[in-house]
């Protein structure tokens, strides 16, 4: 199923929702728009959509979560309530999907959508779900989800990200993530650049509906375990809560969500503990080496220039004496952007290699970073185990500048999940 997914299906043309909607249509789903909800943004959308299922699962519904990209097994970006369609049932979803959309040309992330949809609504061999929560894959007016009917959508951070696509500006990017909006329906935003704000603006005064604009998270309540690890707490109108994802992002991730958990009708007050079954890995988790090593290992897949910034603010919660970053980012990524500020972090060896899709070569990155890297090599194996070599006990090794990195590291034989 994977190779006819990924190799078989391709779909060259022009942006269009058309052989989306034509698949829909051959499904004959039933679907709620109200029980549907898009998020879209630059960073964080993952993390928000996953918060926000956990939240809905303690509230006692079945929840359907569509992600991407996966880190490992693509059946990650299929859930129900935290558990990962299995393949046998991602086999069947697929063999349905197919048998039912001959003749249309889908893009493999157009299958997968379908496939998310049919899992969730179809009742065909499955159980449905109450709500379902679809992630954007990338930009919004053109991607595969905007076709799924919905009435509420949660806008996340917006920076600059796939520019060859979406523009360089924060207006042109705002304008296509926006563009999940297509009519009066519940918006919550997290806080964006001025330029997003005025597309949103735009945006509520053409179609109405109900917005709610996120106030930004200004500080975290952090203490640190015996072990040395950070454990944050966010104080929140509804109370304080243990936030599940780490630093002012996870913060502001957390309090999103929840803003988004009230407009759908909940009382969030009653549902805090909920977050302590927020699974999203990949994102400044930490990972055990076998054989083992004598320092702290994570993975972090943050790879765009709002991506790093987080990152480098996150970093001084997590006390070590020198930093060692393992990294790789995508071919059309911004260099300077994604890298200039993790070279400019103090007692830091930066180590250069290439992420598995989608990666940028050794031989492309400009000479200035391949020359002040403490190694480089092609092989993410090699100069993860390097900077492990080189680290003391009391040293910090993070893998970051894609989530394909990320995913090709956890699933490296000696690395545990």
């Amino acid at each position: 199923a994977l190779k006819e997914i990924y190799n078989t299906q391709r779909a060259d043309r022009a942006p269009s929702l058309e052989p989306m909607l034509q698949a829909l249509a051959r499904l004959e789903l039933s679907i709620d728009p109200n029980r549907v909800v898009i998020v879209a943004g630059t960073n964080g959308k993952g993390s928000v959509s996953a918060i926000l299922e956990a939240l809905c699962t303690h509230a006692g519904e079945r929840v359907g979560l569509y992600t991407s990209p996966h880190l490992v097994d693509t059946a990650e970006r299929v859930r129900v309530s935290g558990k990962e369609i299995s393949h046998t049932d991602f086999c069947k979803t697929y063999e349905a999907v197919l048998q039912r959309t001959q003749g249309i040309v889908l893009s493999h992330f157009e299958v997968l959508t379908l496939m998310a949809a049919w899992y969730f609504f179809s009742g065909n061999g499955f159980t449905k779900v109450d709500r379902a929560i679809f992630e954007v894959g990338l930009g919004g007016t053109w991607d595969a989800t905007n076709a799924i009917p919905h009435s509420n959508v949660i806008v996340t951070s917006i920076g600059l990200d796939h520019t060859n696509l979406l523009g360089n500006t924060f207006t042109s990017v705002a304008e296509n993530k926006f563009g999940v909006v297509t009519g009066p329906m519940n918006v919550v935003c997290a806080p964006l650049p001025h330029e997003a704000e005025l597309v949103a603006a735009r945006t509520e005064k053409k179609f109405g509906g109900t917005w709610v604009h996120v106030p930004e998270v200004k500080n975290v309540e952090v203490e640190h375990l015996a072990s040395g690890e950070p454990v944050f707490h966010l104080q929140t109108k509804w109370g304080s809560a243990a936030s599940p994802l780490p630093g002012l992002r996870g913060a502001q991730n957390t309090l999103t969500a929840f803003t988004a958990f009230e407009t759908l009708g909940f009382e969030p007050a009653k549902h805090l503990s909920g977050l302590a079954a927020v699974s999203w890995p990949g994102r400044m988790q930490r990972i055990e080496l076998n054989p083992p090593v004598h320092c702290r290992v994570y993975v972090s897949g943050d790879h765009n220039p709002q991506g790093m910034a987080s990152l480098v603010e996150l970093l001084k919660y997590y006390p070590r004496r020198k930093l060692h970053l393992v990294v790789g980012i995508g071919h059309d990524k911004d260099q300077t952007g994604v890298l200039a500020p993790l070279f400019n972090l103090p007692n830091t060896r930066v180590y250069l290699t290439e992420t598995p899709f989608r990666g940028r070569k050794i031989a492309d990155y400009d000479a200035r970073w391949s020359e002040q890297a403490a190694f480089v090599s092609a092989v993410p194996k090699d100069a993860l185990l390097k900077a492990c070599s080189r680290a003391a006990a009391d040293d910090m090794v993070v893998v970051t500048g894609s989530l394909y990195l990320v995913g090709h590291v956890l699933g490296m034989a000696n690395a545990k999940r």
